[in-house]
């Protein structure tokens, strides 16, 4: 079968370079794991090489390349407006807060989020 299809068995090495491939060009633009399962088997398909055994290795590993590689761009971004404790290091850090508290509720406010204690009908964040 593989003969005539010409595909060919996954390595190690092949699973290292479908993982950077993944955290660099699909891992950005999709969060769906679904979605980033069958990105990597069509990627598969077009480098005529079987799908690994381990899909979900790679997609997690893959996905924590990328958060790595966002969290590292945006603090390079925020270090470069200014240090540490700067206004928009606060705000991200309040939106933040507020994103991970339960049942939080947003009320916008240009340039920022502020949590509301439950007061009307904010909107959720953008």
């Amino acid at each position: 079968m593989r003969e005539a299809l010409k595909f060919r068995p996954a390595t190690r090495a092949d699973e290292e370079e479908l993982i950077a491939w993944l955290a660099d060009e699909v891992c950005p633009v999709e969060l769906v794991e679904d979605r980033l399962r069958e990105a990597l088997l069509v990627e598969c398909r077009e480098r005529t090489i079987e799908p690994p055994g381990r899909i979900d290795r790679i997609v997690t590993a893959a996905q924590t390349r990328a958060e790595k590689a966002f969290c590292a761009r945006t603090s390079s971004a925020l270090a470069a407006r200014g240090s540490g404790t700067s206004k928009s290091s606060q705000t991200v850090v309040a939106a933040v807060g507020a994103v991970s508290a339960p049942g939080a509720r947003w009320l916008p406010i240009p340039g920022t989020f502020r949590r509301t204690q439950g007061f009307g009908d904010a909107a959720d964040p953008p």
